[in-house]
């Protein structure tokens, strides 16, 4: 068997990348990586918009979640700051990464969350295996 070893299309500038890291399948490294690199990023017409590593509490607000233990209760104030920054970017394609986009309920939140980053829907299966769309993978793997 044969792997198609071609390298995908770019995002078009501007647009936004959600990275819905399940848990437990090494996010951390990623948003480390893209904290670390956060002033490097611009060259390659990308921009992570967040102050921190984990814009924790501004996915738990999108997402509607409960605070972690002991933490401030999330508010929409911080999702909204968020998306600020991500419009701040203008024509860079900016990435945003939470594990707690995995815990998202419902298509409804799901769908806001894509329409309030400017995306036009998340599709699903066959659209999302082609690498056209978006999938959440904690919901379709056996853990």
């Amino acid at each position: 068997m044969e792997t198609d070893c071609t390298t995908p299309a770019p995002l078009p500038p501007g647009t936004p990348l959600l990275h819905i890291g399940p848990h437990k399948t090494g996010t951390t490294a990623i948003q480390g990586a893209l904290l670390a690199a956060k002033d490097r990023l611009p060259e390659c017409g990308v921009e992570f918009p967040a102050h921190t590593r984990h814009p924790m509490e501004a996915a738990l607000a999108a997402c509607a979640r409960p605070a972690m233990m002991g933490d401030a209760v999330p508010t929409d104030r911080r999702w909204r700051r968020l998306l600020d920054q991500v419009a701040a970017t203008g024509g860079r394609t900016s990435v945003i990464s939470s594990e707690f986009f995995a815990d998202a309920r419902g298509d409804a939140t799901i769908a806001r969350i894509v329409e309030q980053l400017g995306g036009a829907g998340c599709p699903r299966s066959t659209e999302a295996e082609s690498g056209t769309g978006c999938m959440c993978w904690s919901r379709c793997v056996p853990w």
